[in-house]
């Protein structure tokens, strides 16, 4: 039985994303909170956001086969997968729950995806001196109206030399 919560589908136990730029569908494995997978947290269902930055990707024509990208709480990993395929050079899934981002990743197929483990405050004093990014993703990574996302010990603006888009209540922030 599928439900829309926030107009997704957060109760099937896959979901697919696809438009005419992708050279195929992305597929994912998701966790409702009717599975016996379920993370509370958020981070084993596809939310709204995911599939509008997803859509934005693929419009906007941003991804060359020179990027490198890194996705901070990918979630399903949804944003990631769409800037991999849509070519990226390299593409850094990251979330505090990473058993449904290394099955989605795998399920992909793409060779230019990896996943990691990320803390918040942690990930960019680890990655920092592992490898830069070209472009930091991020889509509902906040829940909090008063946080603010440009003095976040979260990531590190450094990590990016070109920009980092995040999506948040339906909007897309370029912030730098």
């Amino acid at each position: 039985m599928s439900a829309d919560i926030h107009g997704c589908d957060q109760r099937s136990a896959t979901l697919s994303f696809s438009h005419p730029k992708l050279p195929h569908p992305i597929s994912l494995e998701q966790h409702g909170a009717t599975s016996d997978g379920f993370v509370p947290g958020t981070s084993s269902v596809i939310w709204p956001s995911a599939r509008l930055l997803s859509e934005y990707l693929c419009e906007a024509e941003i991804i060359t086969p020179e990027v490198n990208v890194v996705e901070l709480g990918a979630g399903l990993g949804l944003v990631g997968l769409t800037a991999a395929s849509l070519g990226a050079c390299s593409v850094l899934l990251t979330d505090d729950q990473t058993e449904i981002l290394f099955k989605n990743a795998k399920r992909s197929g793409l060779t230019n995806v990896k996943v990691s483990k990320c803390l918040w405050g942690e990930c960019s004093r680890r990655k920092k001196a592992e490898e830069t990014y070209d472009l930091i993703l991020g889509s509902d990574l906040i829940y909090n109206q008063g946080f603010n996302l440009g003095s976040s010990a979260a990531w590190d603006p450094e990590l990016a030399v070109e920009m980092v888009l995040v999506m948040l209540n339906g909007w897309c922030h370029i912030i730098k």
